[in-house]
């Protein structure tokens, strides 16, 4: 691999480093959201409303600066995103008018799309990291598989009669 191929390589690998930074935020988001969810099912006492909605209000924009970073990995962005932004801003609204139980089912409509669009941008990822892998050449041929091939493709070098590695 020559210094322009190397440069385009690391180039490659920043961007997929950033995506899977994002992925593991968009769980930390998710886990959030369940939190959330979780303590406006429990919440009885009109004083922890206002909390409750300035949270939901946290979590939103925190999916905003995901999304940001996503795009700049230059990955298309999956339509769960903006279906779980849409159900986040519901439950808000819902929360700022004081109505925590109304919220509950647009808070596990955010919850069932985050987690697709989790799901959906880890397959994406996949692929972008495997085509980025045959576009180095750095996968074996799909050929060299099986007995006298080790994981890799690559042929088995076993040992020589001598009992020295071939």
């Amino acid at each position: 691999i020559d210094s322009l191929d190397m440069k385009k390589f690391d180039q490659i690998q920043e961007r997929q480093l950033q995506a899977m930074e994002a992925l593991q935020n968009m769980d930390e988001l998710i886990k959030q959201q369940q939190n959330l969810f979780d303590e406006t099912n429990k919440s009885a006492d009109p004083s922890d409303w206002p909390g409750l909605a300035h949270a939901q209000s946290i979590l939103r924009a925190g999916l905003g600066e995901i999304l940001r970073k996503m795009g700049e990995t230059a990955q298309d962005i999956p339509d769960n995103f903006v279906k779980a932004d849409q159900a986040m801003k519901s439950a808000e609204d819902l929360l700022n008018h004081q109505l925590p139980q109304e919220s509950l089912p647009a808070q596990k409509i955010a919850l069932n799309e985050l987690q697709k669009a989790l799901d959906a941008a880890i397959k994406q990822m996949a692929q972008s990291m495997q085509q980025s892998i045959l576009s180095f050449g750095l996968m074996p041929n799909s050929g060299n598989r099986g007995e006298g091939y080790d994981p890799l493709g690559r042929q088995s070098g076993g040992v020589a009669d001598d009992n020295s590695v071939k």
